[in-house]
């Protein structure tokens, strides 16, 4: 084909959006099935995105062991349990073959040292150096296998057979733009797996309530294939639980918590020993916990690992080095001080999975296209993503990819749209330079008016408040490449805060870290259910619920209505303030 604009054309079997630990499986198992295979990346594959930024930690199950307890831990009553089983013996095999390709566990006398899972993740193994370290022995893996990778890509939109977005068709590539030169890419592809990451407020200045990792993390993939009519899902329960107070790293629960960090509010009390021990330690209750000490003038919440041992403080600096690097830089000492966490706002943080609705193959509603990791609802094989269910999730994805190349035609004629697409995305160069900060300042504005707990009111003023928003980070001008990536990036994060707000406002329940004030309950009597949104066209959007499989696969529940634990606790609370 003539590439457009001057943009570099590329021809594949198979694209891989996304350089973490889902696309980088998926394009593996895709190569080695014998399918041509690219890998585009928007930061340096293998040191950009949560793979490499993560907590250090990956679940293994080990054969032998009892799976069931395991699933029982993870699951709850929206989980597929049988793609969670899947994951799980997956972990077996994959921590072996991921060592032999570079990655370096953390041994003791030669045997895998293993942290206790305490916050709903399962036992895992720790990364000797880090996510960096194991990123880029699986990059390096990568080259070895003549995948070609792009880094500082980032891809703007999907192509399809048809030119139109939504799609009556299937997908034929992307398009994309140098982050460093703005110089556009066109890639042509029989079959495209979307594996961009979660979703997240990018580029927060440091005091504004939405650090976390990584800083560019901007539902680029939720936004791309939205606009090509996939159905999504997932998108409500996102958020996860807390995040660094004022730093731009991952919390490091899995292993701080796993070797018996405690969590205290300003008090010096550990509260999640007060109303809502009963439920547990999993993430969300965290989250939700310590959201109330906040609210209750307990805050700010503090991780107290003071107590470590001398053995467990030099595995944090080895297995979690930018975690404990971010803490020494701003004056915390492990040994010494416990260190701040924020809670989160809502729609800000979808590291725990929302995204394209995909099946356990990882093909979307779209042919052609397929989706791993956070930018999925993960099958809900989880209801939170981690490293291990994101690895099998991308692994399953590039083998169907690969396997349904052979009868998949060579995309034709796709030059019109990818022109059409390249331009518009190019326009904001065109422009003066102008509204981006504001923009960016207003969009910001928008969580902390919704508030937690959530109502009606404040999801609906904020979903319209968005449109707004979209429509003028449209109008903004970029002075050079790097604040053009900013700003659609920017765009992104609004597309899919709106879409997160609408489901919100749709699910008139309480569940995890979904809080309603209109609806405290936790109703498993109407929405025991996935909830799915598709947009029909730009500005239009269709929501329904999806009753659960009747295959024996999901955790049987009755049709309860309970109080949800956050509203107990308020009750509680208010009848014994001592406690």
């Amino acid at each position: 084909m003539s590439p457009p604009l001057n943009a570099l054309s590329v021809e594949t079997d198979v694209l891989v959006i996304g350089g973490g630990i889902a696309g980088a499986l998926a394009a593996i198992r895709a190569a080695e099935q014998g399918a041509t295979v690219t890998v585009v990346d928007k930061a340096f594959f293998g040191r950009g995105g949560c793979s490499a930024l993560a907590s250090g930690v990956f679940s293994h199950w080990q054969p032998g062991d009892d799976i069931e307890p395991w699933i029982r831990k993870m699951g709850g009553p929206l989980v597929n349990r049988r793609p969670l089983r899947r994951a799980l013996e997956f972990t077996a095999r994959i921590v072996p073959l991921l060592e032999e390709w570079g990655v370096r566990w953390v041994r003791d006398a030669g045997e895998l040292l293993h942290v206790p899972g305490s916050t709903g993740s399962s036992p895992s193994v720790m990364m000797d150096g880090g996510g960096p370290q194991m990123m880029m022995a699986i990059r390096a893996e990568v080259l070895r296998r003549g995948i070609r990778v792009f880094d500082h890509v980032m891809v703007t939109d999907l192509l399809t057979s048809d030119g139109e977005h939504p799609t009556a068709g299937r997908v034929v590539g992307a398009v994309g733009l140098c982050t460093k030169t703005a110089r556009p890419l066109v890639l042509s592809a029989r079959a495209t797996v979307v594996s961009a990451g979660p979703f997240a407020l990018p580029y927060a200045p440091r005091g504004q309530g939405f650090q976390g990792m990584p800083r560019n993390a901007s539902g680029d993939g939720q936004a791309m294939v939205a606009r090509a009519g996939a159905v999504l899902g997932k998108l409500e329960f996102g958020g996860t639980a807390v995040r660094m107070y004022d730093l731009f790293c991952a919390p490091g629960l899995e292993m701080l918590l796993g070797y018996g960090g405690v969590f205290q509010n300003a008090l010096g009390e550990a509260y999640l020993n007060r109303s809502m021990a009963n439920v547990g330690e999993r993430r969300s209750v965290l989250g939700v916990a310590s959201l109330r000490e906040y609210q209750n003038g307990r805050g700010p919440v503090f991780l107290d690992v003071r107590h470590f041992t001398p053995r467990e403080r030099d595995l944090a600096r080895r297995v979690i080095p930018i975690i404990v690097s971010n803490l020494e830089s701003v004056g915390f000492e492990t040994s010494r001080d416990p260190f701040p966490y924020n809670t989160l706002w809502p729609g800000t943080d979808g590291i725990s999975g929302g995204g394209a609705a995909i099946k356990e193959d990882g093909s979307t509603t779209i042919p052609a296209l397929w989706a791993a990791g956070g930018c999925t609802d993960g099958a809900y094989l989880t209801m939170g993503q981690e490293l291990g269910t994101c690895a099998a999730m991308g692994w399953w994805a590039g083998e169907s990819a690969s396997s349904a190349v052979a009868d998949l035609a060579p995309p034709e004629g796709v030059e019109l749209q990818a022109t059409t697409l390249i331009e518009r995305a190019l326009r904001p160069l065109s422009r003066p330079e102008n509204g981006f900060e504001a923009s960016q300042a207003t969009l910001m504005a928008v969580p902390p008016s919704v508030g937690q707990p959530m109502n009606s009111a404040t999801l609906s003023a904020a979903a319209d408040r968005l449109v707004e928003i979209r429509s003028a980070l449209q109008e903004c001008g970029a002075a050079d490449a790097h604040q053009l990536i900013k700003l659609l990036a920017l765009q992104n994060a609004a597309t899919i805060m709106e879409l997160s707000f609408r489901i919100m406002l749709h699910r008139e329940e309480s569940r995890g870290t979904m809080l309603r004030s209109d609806y405290p309950h936790t109703d498993n009597e109407r929405w025991l259910a996935w909830t799915r949104c598709r947009l029909t066209a730009p500005s239009e959007l269709d929501v329904w619920e999806e009753a659960l499989p009747d295959d024996g696969e999901f955790i049987p529940t009755g049709a309860t209505r309970e109080l949800h634990p956050y509203f107990a606790a308020q009750i509680t609370e208010a009848k014994s303030p001592h406690l």
